[in-house]
């Protein structure tokens, strides 16, 4: 049984490793990766697994732990996962932290910090207990230090420790290290409200009376709605014909027949709806930008001027650079793909399958536009889930030039940052070619 999970970084060990023995001192079980990991086992399965096992998160967060992608996975499956947190701060403050991750500080809500002042690590173990115990976790009846000095010598109740974890989970763990420990995790869990406790209950009945009348009014106010709609615009034009030039007279047929109203006469040529012909007005960025400049392939971008290079995300011969926010989400990754094929449903889910995503699914229509200079481009929503998991949702605009698709994936994890579709396509239209086809 592991009651609290210790997330940190190596250079951070010894803090993970006294704190853990002060907390089994006390009668708490506790779990941290030098010490209880087993070898030959996937690290991300022994993780992911004492993460769900564990009751409590304690986080120790220092200067150089805060650029941790390590423990940005952490945090994050605890969140997934419900967990409270107890952050630790040793040499940064609570405003350095929250104005540096972002992320952290959403994922731990309004939990307290515990700075490491002069006293130490025994200084504040009193205060780390008393949050545990606050959060409803109690010791054992006997502390590892009692249970050592009547049983066992210290080294052997450390390796006792080790083995009631492995004879619980060692089957399992090696499963996951099997190659599929991408299955469990390209699912992360949903979040879940936390438990609400001594909720007082409400009448059952009333409660679906209400519910049943506020359904009932919905329906009566939607059919008056569609009755006076209908009886009131006859013959309102479908808002997909809006695009069509009402100055332009119709060509008059040789001999129409009297009882056809002029109006249903289909012009020589109608645009379909969902392209744009004409490039959009030049506008002023929303947003302090920087420009990426790709010289073999001849074109630039511009996205906000905080985001830095993300080189861990380019997996693939298909990707050409990407760039994100500084606390993890959003994100901007450059693709290039053969243009051998239309452009399609089928060929995108293709794509995003390549470039080792999963479950990619087109949420939106694939429109056809046409970019300042003329190039022909598609655009789009996507959403798939990682290759570390993720359920990502994308604003996407594939440019063709030169036998290429230039792709502009502009994506964000929602929990973290909400699909933002405005910004999303301002910062994708920034794209830019410099050559000729």
């Amino acid at each position: 049984m592991i009651q609290v999970f210790i997330s940190h970084i190596e250079q951070d060990r010894n803090i993970a490793e006294e704190i853990a023995r002060r907390l089994e001192d006390a009668g708490y079980a506790a779990w941290h990766y030098e010490r209880d990991s087993l070898p030959g086992v996937s690290y991300l399965a022994q993780v992911g697994d004492a993460i769900e096992q564990a009751e409590v998160i304690v986080v120790i967060i220092s200067p150089k732990a805060l650029d941790s992608r390590q423990m940005s996975s952490e945090i994050i499956r605890s969140y997934e996962c419900n967990k409270p947190f107890i952050p630790i701060l040793h040499n940064i403050t609570h405003v350095e932290f929250q104005q540096r991750q972002p992320i952290w500080r959403q994922a731990m809500v309004a939990s307290t910090s515990i700075p490491i002042l002069h006293g130490g690590i025994p200084a504040i173990i009193p205060r780390i207990i008393a949050g545990l115990k606050a959060l409803g976790l109690q010791p054992n009846l006997k502390s590892s230090s009692e249970q050592a000095a009547v049983t066992t010598p210290a080294s052997e109740s450390t390796i006792l420790h080790k083995d009631s974890y492995s004879a619980s989970k060692l089957k399992s763990l090696k499963w996951r290290s099997q190659g599929n420990e991408s299955k469990i995790m390209s699912k992360p869990k949903p979040i879940t409200k936390p438990k609400v406790i001594n909720k007082p209950k409400t009448k059952a009945p009333l409660r679906w009376a209400a519910v049943v009348v506020g359904i009932v009014l919905f329906l009566v106010a939607g059919v008056v709605g569609i009755y006076f709609f209908v009886s009131g615009h006859p013959s309102t034009p479908s808002a997909n014909m809006t695009s069509l030039d009402t100055t332009t007279p119709l060509p008059e047929a040789e001999s129409p027949p009297e009882t056809m109203p002029p109006e249903t006469m289909p012009p020589e040529t109608t645009p379909p709806p969902d392209i744009s012909t004409e490039p959009p007005p030049p506008a002023e960025l929303s947003f302090a930008a920087k420009t990426y400049t790709n010289e073999r392939y001849g074109f630039s971008i511009q996205f906000p001027a905080d985001w830095v290079e993300r080189s861990d995300l380019k997996l693939t011969a298909y990707h050409l650079d990407a760039f994100a926010a500084a606390g993890l989400v959003p994100g901007l990754i450059l693709y290039a793909f053969e243009a051998n094929i239309p452009e399609s449903n089928d060929w995108i889910i293709e794509t995003v399958k390549i470039s080792r995503n999963a479950n990619p699914q087109v949420v939106s229509p694939i429109k056809e536009e046409r970019l300042p200079d003329g190039t022909k481009a598609y655009t789009y929503k996507i959403k798939y889930v990682s290759s570390t998991g993720y359920e990502i949702s994308s604003y996407v605009l594939d440019a063709e030039k030169n036998s290429k698709r230039i792709r502009v994936n502009v994506w964000t994890i929602d929990i973290w940052f909400p699909y933002d579709e405005t910004l999303f396509s301002e910062i994708a239209h920034t794209l830019r070619f410099t050559t000729e086809e």
